[in-house]
């Protein structure tokens, strides 16, 4: 670890599992706990301005999945943040075909967080949601071991 640290500068207080913070210790505050958990995991992807990178990554501005228009709900985008999406998918009336990771290490107050984060973020004006919608999600989905694709996520049957 001290090459890393001394020579390639490596950030441990970033990479280090040991050293990851409470989640509980931002939870006077669920969106700051949302925006770090995105620039740590999601920035990469979906880029600072939520516009997501073109054929590839889709935007999370304006999403009609983000805002939960259309067949879209808040339990669907619990449940691509918790078992990931991979295919292509229309978002914005663009085809995107990039490949989301599961997030379902995440516990049900970061994964509330970072979605409340990104539904208030870049113009995006939705409702926060709660661990409590994210823990009955989590509860009531059968496991996944592969990531959604959009057309299992168009017929899933989620809590109400």
């Amino acid at each position: 670890m001290a090459f890393f640290t001394n020579i390639a500068g490596f950030r441990t207080d970033i990479s280090d599992a040991s050293s990851r913070m409470d989640p509980f210790a931002a939870t006077a505050d669920p969106l700051l706990l949302g925006r770090q958990i995105f620039e740590t995991n999601c920035l990469i992807c979906h880029q600072s301005s939520g516009l997501g990178i073109p054929s590839q990554y889709p935007p999370l501005a304006e999403s009609e999945w983000v805002l939960g228009r259309g067949w879209h709900t808040d339990k669907h985008l619990i449940a691509i943040l918790l078992y990931g999406l991979q295919g292509p998918v229309i978002v914005r009336g663009l085809v995107y075909n990039g490949n989301m990771p599961a997030w379902n290490q995440l516990s049900d107050t970061e994964i509330a967080g970072v979605l409340s984060y990104i539904r208030s973020d870049w113009g995006n004006r939705a409702s926060p949601l709660t661990s409590e919608e994210v823990s009955s999600i989590r509860k009531n989905l059968p496991l996944r071991v592969e990531p959604w694709t959009w057309s299992e996520l168009q017929k899933v049957s989620l809590p109400k």
